[in-house]
C-alpha cells in the first residue's frame, strides 16, 4: 500500500512541479497527462514513474500470497 501511495503522491508532485512545455534540450520529452493536463518529464523522472506501479502490483501480489499461504491474519476463531 505504501509503494502505491507513494506513486500517487510522486504523480501529483510531477504534474505540479513540471513545465507544461517540451523542453527536447533539458530532456523533458516524456509526457504525464493528469486529466488534460499534461507536463513534460526527463528520462530518468519517467522510469521512476512507469516502475513504481509494477512495484505496486509486485508487492500486492506478495502480499496476497503471504496472506492465502501463511495467513498470519487468521481469526481468533479459526486460530
Amino acid at each position: 500500500m505504501g509503494s502505491f501511495i507513494a506513486w500517487i503522491c510522486l504523480w501529483f508532485h510531477y504534474d505540479g512541479t513540471r513545465p507544461h512545455a517540451a523542453d527536447p534540450t533539458a530532456g523533458r520529452v516524456y509526457q504525464l497527462n493528469t486529466h488534460g493536463s499534461i507536463v513534460y518529464l526527463n528520462a530518468q523522472e519517467h522510469w521512476l514513474m512507469i516502475s513504481l506501479f509494477p512495484a505496486c502490483v509486485l508487492f500486492f501480489a506478495i502480499g496476497h500470497l503471504i496472506d492465502r499461504w501463511q495467513r498470519p491474519f487468521k481469526p481468533t476463531w479459526e486460530r
